[in-house]
Parts: C-alpha cells; structure tokens; sequence
C-alpha cells in the first residue's frame, strides 16, 4: 500500500471529501501520514479535533481506510493525491480542489489536451440531442478531451460522440465508481474507461445522494478550460455548473435554442442574455483557445483557426486536414468508432443518388455548388426531410444547415412544410 494515499483516505473519511481541510492539515503537517499520526493518535491531537471530527474518527479508524484501499484495488480503481502527477492541472488551481480523486481507466493523456465541459438535459429535444452529438464530435476533433457527468441525455450522448471523433472522455461521477448509476447507461462504462476515465471523489461503495451531484459539479467544471451548456431548463442543474465554472474563470458557452418560447430552452436564453456567448460550430472554441493551446490541439484546430475568414463547411476544412489514411468516416456503420446512444436521428447513405431524373435541371443549373446538391439531395426523396436528416448528408452543423435552409427557402428554391420537413418547390 502507499502510505500517503492509506492515510490520504483516512483524513478524508474525519474530515469529509469535500471539506479540504484533508488538504490543509495535510500541507501543515508535511505529509497525510504525519498529520494522522499527531491529530488522530495522540491524545493531543484529539483535542485539537471538533466534537464532529471526534465521532467521525471514532467510526472511521485506520482500519477503515485500509478497507477502502483494498477494496478499490480489487475493482481495478486507481487513487491519486493533489500532488500525482497524472492530477488534472486546471482542477488543481480552484479553490478547493479535492484532496483525493479515485478513478478507472485511461487518464495517461488528461493533462495533455485541453478539456471541455459538455453538459444539459436528461430529457433533451431531438434539436439539442444532435447538437450535442456533431458539436462534440467536431470537437474532439480539433484535439479537445471531453467532460461530463455520465447522467442519461445529453451527457452520454457527448460521452460517446467524443469516441467518435477519437478524442478522450471523462465521467465526474457523484458516487463511487463501482456503483451501477444511472443503470440506464451501463453498456456505456467499458467505452469511457477504454477512451478517458471516470472519475470521482467518492470512495467505491459510496452511494449518490442528492447533494453529491452540486458538490461533484466544482470537480467536471475544474477539469476544464471551458464547459458548454447545450440545453438547460430554468431550474436546470446544468447552470449550477456553468455558474461554478464562470467562478472559477472559466469560459462558458450557450448553444442558441431550437425554440426561444419553449420553456425547456429557458436556461440557455437566460445564459445568453446576461452575455454568455453563443456558441454556433467548433470554430468558436477553436478561436477562443487555440492560440494558448495550440501545441495541445490537432491539424483540424490549426486549420480552422487559420481559414476563418474562408467560410468554409468544417466538413470540408475536416477533409483537408486528416491525412487519406485516417479520412474514413467514423459515422460508418463498419467503424469501430461507431459508439452512440439510441437517439431518434434517422441517417441516410451519403452517397449521391444516380437516378435523379425527376430533377429539373435547368431549375438547379446557376444554383451555388451547395445548394444545388442540397435541391438534388432533396427532388431525389420518396419523403419530406428534416433539417437534421439534411445536415447528416450535407456533412453540416445544425446552425449551418439551418441559415442554408432559409435562404433557399427565402428564395423559393425549397419550402418547409408540416414538421418542419423540407421539399424542393417544383
């Protein structure tokens, strides 16, 4: 057993997991072991304790951390200190980051990248559950790790988008890691902890509880340089996060409502009105932290930093920037990256289809290269297409597609017609 981390749990079982005063007496006494030694074995150093402190020690002795140590090494969990060298740096810096962090899997690259928070719903619109999915698949990328909180909805779904575009994610779990919560999403843990890790304060055995969750969100915004809120209800726990990470100085980011009348959307026009900026593709957190990051950030990040007045598809400025070798698309139904949740968005082959004789061609003949493979896409159709469908195709962001969308609906050249489905005006 190491020693630091033996007495490192015990500290944490008198004072709490989340107190830091774990951490303080520890610096003050130069080492976890000292500061056991002289506060929880001496008569002395007892009296120093509260009277909470006291019966905290009485019910946790040493041979109760040992208990916890054995039993995270026989799940296969991992422990480390404030002073690991794998420690997230940024969590590091805030203002009570955790004395100890137990975690499973992969987190050998997690002060390698720069990490951003992606968190929302669990009951997201089909809107916010796309976004949620190309936004985070862009960028990972551009080279960022992903974090959340592995709840259902939007979370799991930035878990797996972030495997899918071959980048690390971790989980910030609010109970121990060997619990199976929420249960909705075990078929997922062996993804996270091949690709990231998941990660907690709480010791295995421990169990979620309802204050654990506000606590838990100090640790996923820590970790990052940034966190976005994809969609977020008045009331939704997702602003505490994002209140959290804009006090710690971090940047935050709304994504834009599918609807701004729709209640479920409230949290991200309230975002939005006290001037937390919008967040439209992956080129606005390429701008916003490339220049300091860009040793950390891939071939994809540089490119879009540097074409951002091209007005470019990422689609296009993606293809350019991956070498042919590694271009095969990770949406493939053959790719082992194809890890998603079970949504609702219907994907089309993306190939052109051959038989476009019900096309009028002299009506597409001076259309701009997009719009006409946008008309075509769309005169070939047995059926009426959402704008998410399109974007699939398009190989487009959702915000994108959308302005696309109007201004060919502008136009005359298409019309939206019940459920928001599109046709080509004939």
């Amino acid at each position: 057993m190491d020693s630091e981390i033996l007495y490192g749990i015990w500290l944490t079982l008198v004072f709490g997991f989340s107190s830091g005063t774990a951490a303080v007496v520890s610096e003050e006494y130069g080492s976890s072991e000292n500061a056991c030694r002289e506060l929880f074995m001496t008569e002395s150093g007892r009296k120093k304790l509260s009277a909470k402190q006291r019966d905290q020690l009485r019910a946790n002795g040493l041979s109760a951390a040992e208990k916890i140590y054995e039993n995270a090494e026989a799940l296969g969990i991992s422990i480390m200190t404030t002073d690991s060298p794998e420690y997230p740096q940024p969590l590091s810096e805030i203002e009570t980051p955790p004395f100890l962090l137990y975690y499973k899997g992969d987190i050998s690259r997690i002060n390698d990248r720069p990490l951003l928070g992606v968190v929302g719903t669990r009951n997201p619109t089909n809107y916010s559950r796309h976004i949620a999915r190309s936004l985070t698949r862009d960028l990972a990328r551009c080279g960022f790790g992903i974090v959340s909180g592995f709840a259902v909805g939007i979370d799991i779904t930035a878990h797996c988008a972030a495997c899918e575009g071959r980048s690390d994610t971790y989980a910030v779990i609010g109970c121990g890691i060997d619990m199976n919560y929420p249960r909705e999403n075990f078929e997922y843990r062996p993804l996270i902890e091949a690709h990231g890790a998941f990660i907690s304060e709480y010791p295995p055995g421990f169990k979620a509880q309802p204050w654990t969750f506000p606590i838990r969100n100090r640790i996923l915004a820590g970790m990052t340089c940034g966190v976005i809120v994809i969609e977020a209800g008045a009331a939704s726990g997702s602003l505490v996060t994002a209140k959290i990470a804009i006090d710690q100085g971090k940047t935050v980011f709304a994504v834009p409502p599918g609807d701004l009348f729709d209640k479920v959307y409230a949290g991200n026009v309230r975002l939005l009105r006290n001037g937390i900026p919008c967040i439209m593709s992956a080129r606005d957190a390429v701008n916003e932290f490339f220049p300091k990051d860009q040793d950390r950030l891939t071939a994809v990040a540089a490119a879009i930093y540097n074409d951002t007045a091209a007005e470019r598809s990422f689609a296009q400025i993606v293809a350019d920037s991956i070498p042919p070798a590694a271009r095969k698309d990770p949406m493939a139904e053959d790719s082992e990256y194809v890890y998603h949740p079970r949504d609702d968005i219907h994907t089309r082959d993306n190939s052109e289809k051959e038989d476009t004789a019900a096309v009028d061609k002299a009506l597409f003949e001076s259309l701009p290269a997009e719009q006409k493979k946008l008309a075509e896409y769309l005169a070939g159709s047995e059926r009426p297409l959402t704008a998410d469908e399109i974007a699939v195709y398009m190989g487009y962001d959702i915000s994108d597609m959308l302005i696309l969308l109007t201004e060919m609906e502008l136009d005359g050249i298409i019309s939206c017609g019940a459920g928001k489905t599109y046709t080509v005006q004939r």
